[in-house]
């Protein structure tokens, strides 16, 4: 009885938050906070802290099925946005600056985190390496309206860095896992690369699948219905034999977007399913979080706000020798889009979370409560930056709508 009173206490509260902050002239940064679903994220928080103590562990690990499939969504709407008709027209320096800018950041990040995390049983050298894919993904601000045709080539750079995360990620939990995984009882699977070429082929298997499901015209929900089964059995595959669902969502929305004849009412269709989704990844995050945030909250005590400012300083300074190797105009280009670049999304939140599943329970909550934390910093930065400068000189932003928080996030 207490907690469904507390149910609806939250769920009013959410609604009057929507209905009273609907065309109020919020600031910049609370307008992103907004617009990237912060309040799912408290929402899930409020939950999880009311839930008894009794109800607490069943949650959690219910939980862990739905959160493996909203993972695996999130690389799947990342997938889908690597179109390589559109990415053939890109620059060949734009795709390797975002290259050179993501590998940069992870191992900036990953050195000065090793030298001061102190760990035992080799964790540290695992944590670091996942603080370092954490940092290394970039988000578009929600505040900003985003016009395909004018920033093309930024938005491809965003997201191809952002699929070298996810393949980062892939790379590091292939090398530490110690789980094998056997094949129709025989053949084992246990060296990093053929955990790679497996998750590679989970994801083609569900994107040729996909297609062929998606052949025929169908009426929207059966159309939804039929990509979610078919994305969950492959996330499901891979969270079973300790896989990235991450990787194998983003391979079958890299092979789906390539290959079917009818990408538009896919690329429709993601589109419309993507908001709830991301709303209630959000909230799960948070009833996750929320169970025993308080705790360990205390015992990271400044590391969120140490996190930032090393990723902060690793993107801009990774930014600016990217720019000047591959940029003509690279003081003028770091000036206007330097603290736009620090921006994150729920992609990492993603990681953070899929790092929570492979290291200790303890260690890999305080990395997903890192990353939140880190989340909503780079947010307020980015935003209160770039309302700040009014960076007319940047002709890929104007004021507006916003974009879809995954993968483009």
């Amino acid at each position: 009885m207490v907690l469904l009173a507390a149910a609806s206490m939250l769920f009013f509260l959410y609604l009057w938050s929507l209905k009273a902050f609907e065309h109020r002239a919020l600031p910049a940064p609370i307008k992103d906070l907004l617009s990237f679903r912060l309040q799912y994220l408290v929402l899930g928080l409020l939950f999880g802290a009311l839930l008894p103590d009794d109800l607490s562990g069943v949650v959690h690990k219910g939980s862990y099925v739905a959160l493996g499939f909203l993972t695996g969504w999130i690389g799947f709407l990342l997938g889908t946005s690597l179109d390589l008709r559109v990415i053939r027209r890109t620059r060949g320096r734009t795709l390797l600056s975002a290259l050179s800018q993501t590998v940069f950041t992870f191992l900036f990040v990953s050195f000065f985190a090793y030298w001061m995390i102190n760990l035992a049983d080799g964790r540290s050298r695992a944590v670091s390496l996942s603080l370092g894919a954490i940092a290394s993904t970039t988000a578009v601000l929600s505040a900003h309206l985003q016009s395909r045709e004018k920033i093309a080539a930024p938005l491809n750079k965003l997201e191809f860095g952002n699929s070298i995360s996810i393949v980062l990620l892939a790379l590091i939990f292939s090398a530490y896992s110690e789980q094998a995984v056997f094949l129709f009882g025989v053949l084992q699977v246990s060296i990093w690369w053929q955990r790679l070429v497996l998750s590679a082929g989970i994801g083609a298997f569900i994107g040729v699948l996909c297609d062929f499901l998606f052949r025929e015209q169908r009426p929207l929900r059966e159309e939804a219905f039929l990509l979610f089964a078919t994305l969950l059995l492959g996330c499901g595959m891979a969270v079973g034999i300790g896989l990235s669902p991450l990787l194998v969502g983003m391979l079958t929305g890299i092979w789906l977007i390539n290959s079917t004849l009818r990408r538009i009412p896919l690329l429709e269709m993601v589109q419309r399913v993507e908001p709830p989704l991301d709303g209630v990844f959000l909230t799960l995050v948070g009833g996750v979080l929320g169970i025993t945030w308080a705790g360990a909250l205390k015992e990271i005590l400044l590391a969120p706000v140490l996190f930032f400012l090393l990723m902060g300083i690793g993107k801009i300074t990774g930014m600016n020798i990217v720019s000047r190797l591959f940029e003509s105009r690279h003081i003028k280009s770091s000036k206007s889009k330097g603290f736009q670049q620090i921006a994150q999304g729920s992609l990492a939140i993603a990681i953070a979370l899929q790092a929570k599943w492979y290291l200790e329970e303890g260690v890999g909550h305080h990395i997903l409560l890192i990353a939140v934390l880190t989340v909503i910093l780079s947010r307020l930065t980015a935003s209160y930056t770039a309302a700040k400068r009014h960076d007319s000189t940047d002709p890929s932003i104007e004021p507006g709508r916003a974009l879809p928080q995954i993968g483009r996030p």
